[in-house]
């Protein structure tokens, strides 16, 4: 083989050797971000396996995404996002706004825990909104951004083959799953004078609620056949729990 071949071969895996180095330190960065600022947006344990960028295109995924549930609930979890897709400008991590042209989330699953005083989803949103309204009163004050001090803005969230299992307190952990309705959001964040993180995240969340109520209550699976397993699996110490659900999907 030619010489300059080869010097050519070992530029190549050179550089995309460090291209491949580089994925791995912006994921970390990013990864290391996620779990810093996802417990104080949701009020609940935020964690992740592994993110990964792509430097040149920047593609990126999301592997192992785990939100835990806010105090008062039981079930193991709120969400479990096995894979995220994402596409953003790598350039504008290092800015004052994070640009990501899209988001998408296939087959997540959720667990709706529904307590006596409202649901685990709810009480995340609940929260992530409360962090939203403190937001905007910084800004007109002139403090940070957000939690980590950046604005976002996002072109298209998808969130697709979804699944909610439907749980509750006293239930001895019995589930019935429905399919989540998808959801599709475009242009967050990109209204005049930009939006912080828990700002767009309390839009993504109620859209999340409302899709997982949806689900819950217009379910004619767990509105007949669910119910009566819920509650046979219950029996007594889970019968105001099962009233509550009951209550919901207008039984």
């Amino acid at each position: 083989m030619n010489r300059w071949v080869k010097r050519l071969l070992a530029v190549i895996l050179v550089l995309a050797a460090v291209i491949v180095a580089v994925g791995f330190m912006l994921g970390a960065m990013v990864k290391a971000g996620v779990e810093t600022i996802g417990p104080k947006l949701t009020g609940a344990t935020v964690s992740v396996d592994s993110i990964m960028l792509l430097p040149l295109t920047g593609h990126g995924t999301i592997t192992g995404l785990i939100i835990g549930n806010p105090k008062g609930f039981h079930s193991e979890r709120a969400f479990k996002l096995d894979r995220v897709r994402v596409r953003l400008r790598v350039a504008s991590l290092f800015s004052d706004t994070v640009l990501i042209d899209e988001i998408t989330v296939i087959g997540p699953e959720i667990t709706y825990e529904q307590g006596f005083s409202g649901s685990n989803i709810s009480a995340l949103r609940d929260h992530i909104e409360s962090a939203s309204r403190s937001d905007k009163g910084g800004r007109k004050t002139g403090a940070a951004a957000g939690p980590s001090g950046k604005q976002v803005q996002i072109g298209d969230v998808l969130i697709k083959d979804g699944t909610v299992k439907l749980s509750a307190a006293l239930l001895k952990g019995e589930a019935v799953a429905v399919r989540l309705p998808d959801i599709h959001l475009k242009d967050l964040g990109k209204q005049p004078g930009g939006a912080t993180v828990s700002e767009v995240s309390a839009e993504i969340f109620r859209a999340i609620n409302g899709a997982v109520v949806k689900a819950v209550s217009s379910s004619g699976t767990v509105g007949k056949e669910g119910v009566r397993k819920l509650g046979e699996s219950a029996g007594e110490a889970g019968s105001a729990a099962l009233k509550s659900i009951k209550g919901l999907l207008g039984k």
